[in-house]
């Protein structure tokens, strides 16, 4: 009954000895599990009326059989997983979650323990997958633009994790109160104004974890962040939000002398310096930015920096490179996801060669830096077994120098000398200037035949692709971005499921015999700037029932899309159409049953778009003209237009359709040249969205529907010469730049 009544007092005691009685009948029918009474003791302590209690014990004592199961399976699992899986507790419900981030946590509490030279990450895998295939972690798939798996934890287990935490464990989400235990070990934050609970963590010297992340907020201060740091000596991990142009990492954290773990979120940082005695954290495994986009790392101060951090094992920023010198001599080092190659011999590829045990992803750059094939032999990749995705950049300004042959033939040799090792899953050729791929890239036995991406990016001169359907039978992404001397593609994998083609301007799919180019395997097409012929599209997308996402961008001979091609696509969601000058037809909208999303913009020969053909149902709708809606969709799919945005729009017209999107809750305007908006934006009753970026010549906004719960504009430095403040003022959550 603790969980039932625990903190009850106004009760008569003539009544609690009732409510005792009936709570031990439940507590009998509950099996006196744990979790199963810590979940129906919360909904009886909602209410202390003996009539609903007794009613929940003779007919309502929920999912018992499976909480029990859910006991048993914890109970099955050894102790350092529970520990593992008790920490997730920390994170809020329907939290997201990598797995590479969540081991690297638990490595940093110390729960993972490792014999014969084994290594943490190889056991920390292990404890994951034991949680999966108890489904004590789910998996939620691939979020769009991303390769990365993401996780949560199951509702119902997430109170058996809080439940084993026990008081170890405090969140505090959004702007909500809650009591700072002293006793607290683990906490996580995210709110809009996580300065307010400093002088509660100030007094909080247990603690261990220190996650603070950011709600629409800029984060904590560095002077609060110092002054955390010198009160909590006993933190192992650090991650918290400061999102400002300069950062200085506070002395105060060269004394954490357990710190394992250091992450400093922030999109707008631009430089981090680091303190002078920053070796001094012997422990630290982790040092992460994973925010920055442009960032300068100031280590120059710190004192044989690399020699001293002898257990540092993840060096992570993907966006750019941090610059830390000599990281040969980081002995456990497994990740490093950015590595810039210099002139000084700190930063010379042979920094990497003895660094054999490197995981996960790895990008160098900077390969202009490199003076021979021999050099960038000493990069030694070919022995970094545990690598799944490579990157190698040449730096883009290198191009325009670039003209001389023996110096493109030196890139050539460069490149073959990077070989990947065999397991190699995902590779990224950017700035390439050779007209041929790399031999290892043409091998059939000893190259890269297990890769499932690929991707060639602004290589100006590359003329000819290797043979991709014979060479790599297991590739699933084919992605190929600016490379204007490319002229034909060679046949494509039966397993591929997303072709992405961009800026290949001499590229022209004309044959029939190209027609194999688009496997029925294919989920995702994109074709942007190229040459595809008419009839070689429409009868290449009728053998592609499961596509799913479609693409087709600035392609000047493409002319029209038939209704009997449409009735193909019965899987399309994702359906793109701008710049096509010339498309003249389009037909079957309405066979195109899972449609989420359409956009048409910019094109201006767009006549026949047939009654017979109108979408049914539409959720979202990008167009460059508002009289396009009437055009596209049915009158029955009024309803189901959940989201419109305008783009690029020359003139108001059509306004009227608004009137008859009873169901719309996002509007927005982007790139609009008219002077003013639609007149009845107000009678949009269920719109909770209004968004306006660089509509500069709207000088005034019409009165807003009183339903709008968030309103953005930037780059609109003229829209509210003439507005009604008040309209504005009343809105939940604004954001004008």
């Amino acid at each position: 009954m603790h969980y039932a009544l625990d903190g009850v007092r106004v009760l008569d005691s003539q009544k609690l000895q009732k409510l005792h009685s009936i709570g031990r009948g439940i507590a009998n029918k509950l099996r006196r599990l744990p979790v199963a009474a810590r979940r129906v003791g919360d909904r009886l302590c909602k209410n202390l009326d003996a009539s609903s209690w007794q009613k929940i014990r003779d007919n309502e004592v929920p999912c018992t059989d499976i909480i029990q199961e859910q006991w048993r399976s914890y109970q099955k699992l050894n102790e350092q997983v529970r520990r593992c899986f008790a920490y997730c507790s920390m994170f809020p419900r329907n939290y997201r979650f990598k797995r590479n981030a969540l081991v690297k946590l638990w490595m940093a509490e110390g729960f993972i323990k490792t014999s014969n030279g084994q290594k943490m990450e190889d056991i920390g895998e292990k404890y994951f997958e034991d949680l999966k295939s108890w489904s004590f972690i789910k998996s939620e798939g691939k979020l769009a633009d991303s390769d990365d798996e993401w996780f949560t934890i199951p509702d119902m287990l997430h109170e058996l994790a809080e439940m084993v935490a026990g008081n170890d464990c405090l969140r505090v989400l959004g702007d909500e109160v809650e009591v700072f235990r002293s006793d607290v070990r683990h906490l996580f934050i995210t709110s809009s104004n996580a300065m307010k609970y400093k002088h509660d963590i100030y007094k909080m010297k247990k603690l261990r974890t220190l996650i603070i992340s950011a709600d629409g907020s800029r984060g904590i201060t560095e002077q609060v962040l110092e002054r955390m740091l010198k009160e909590l000596k006993k933190l192992r991990v650090v991650q918290t939000y400061l999102d400002q142009d300069r950062v200085i990492v506070p002395e105060s954290a060269c004394g954490l002398k357990h710190l394992r773990f250091l992450s400093i979120l922030g999109s707008h940082i631009r430089q981090v310096k680091l303190p002078t005695e920053f070796g001094k954290l012997y422990h630290l495994q982790n040092l992460e930015f994973p925010l920055s986009y442009y960032l300068d790392l100031n280590c120059s101060n710190v004192k044989r920096m690399s020699s001293q951090l002898i257990n540092l094992r993840s060096i992570s920023s993907p966006y750019v490179d941090l610059g830390i010198p000599y990281v040969e001599d980081l002995k456990q080092l497994q990740e490093l996801s950015h590595f810039k190659v210099r002139k000084e011999e700190a930063y010379r590829l042979k920094q990497l060669m003895k660094q054999n045990n490197l995981r996960g992803s790895l990008k160098i750059s900077g390969l202009e830096s490199v003076e021979s094939k021999e050099k960038a032999l000493e990069a030694n990749l070919t022995e970094k077994k545990c690598l799944t995705t490579l990157s190698l950049e040449w730096h883009a300004y290198h191009a325009s120098y670039v003209k001389a042959d023996k110096d493109l033939q030196l890139q050539v040799e460069i490149l073959d000398g990077l070989q990947p090792p065999e397991q190699l899953t995902c590779l990224n050729i950017c700035h390439y200037l050779g007209r041929t791929t790399p031999s290892w890239l043409s091998r059939e036995h000893g190259g890269v035949s297990n890769l499932q991406f690929l991707e060639l990016r602004e290589c100006y001169n590359l003329e000819t692709l290797p043979e991709i359907a014979k060479l790599f039978t297991d590739l699933r992404k084919l992605r190929l971005n600016v490379l204007p001397n490319l002229t034909r593609l060679p046949r494509l994998p039966g397993m591929l499921k997303s072709l992405e083609i961009s800026g290949c301007r001499r590229l022209e799919v004309t044959s029939m015999d190209d027609q194999r180019l688009f496997p029925a395997s294919l989920e995702c097409l994109h074709l942007t700037g190229c040459t595809v012929e008419d009839t070689v599209l429409r009868d290449s997308l009728r053998g592609c029932t499961v596509l799913g996402s479609l693409k087709l961008s600035q392609i000047d001979s493409f002319t029209e899309i038939p209704s009997e091609t449409m009735r193909s696509l019965v899987r399309l969601r994702d359906l793109y159409i701008g710049g096509c000058k010339q498309l003249v037809r389009l037909e079957g909208l309405n066979h195109l049953d899972s449609l989420e999303h359409l956009t048409i913009i910019k094109c201006p020969s767009l006549m026949d778009l047939k009654v017979a053909g109108k979408a049914h149902a539409v959720p979202r709708l990008t167009v460059d003209d508002m009289s396009l809606v009437p055009k596209l969709l049915s009158r029955g799919a009024y309803p189901s237009l959940k989201w419109l945005a305008l783009e690029h729009s020359v003139e108001l017209r059509g306004e009227w359709i608004l009137e008859h999107l009873t169901s719309l809750a996002y509007l927005g305007f982007t790139s609009c040249h008219w002077n003013s908006l639609p007149n009845n934006l107000e009678n949009l009753t269920a719109l909770k969205e209004l968004y306006f970026d660089f509509c500069g010549s709207i000088r005034s906004l019409p009165k807003l529907p009183k339903s709008l719960l968030y309103f953005r504009s930037i780059g609109c430095k003229f829209l509210f010469l003439g507005s009604n403040w008040d309209d504005i003022a009343r809105i939940p959550y604004r954001r004008i730049l």
